[in-house]
């Protein structure tokens, strides 16, 4: 047979207690972190700006192994032409 679950009746009370504190505006949502607009939109800001600068840093890290390839490329034609002309 199945154990049954007690009733959480203080998670009941402490949600119906929230609903009603929100419905009557007294549910202060701006002292949470996480409810507060201004400091997410600076969470976003500074997330984007890092954002930002790790894709110059790959763009900048593609650019110089892009220029590393082709003078690899270019020096192992120059030995390939010089082995084929012997």
């Amino acid at each position: 047979m199945g154990k049954k679950w007690p009733a959480a009746p203080v998670l009941v009370v402490n949600i119906s207690c929230c609903s009603h504190r929100q419905r009557q505006g007294s549910y202060q949502t701006s002292s949470l972190p996480e409810h507060n607009a201004p400091a997410l939109m600076e969470l976003v800001r500074e997330k984007e700006e890092r954002i930002l600068a790790l894709e110059a840093d790959m763009t900048k890290w593609e650019q110089k192994y892009l220029e590393e390839s082709t003078i690899r490329h270019f020096a192992m034609n120059a030995v390939a032409t010089a082995a084929t002309e012997r």
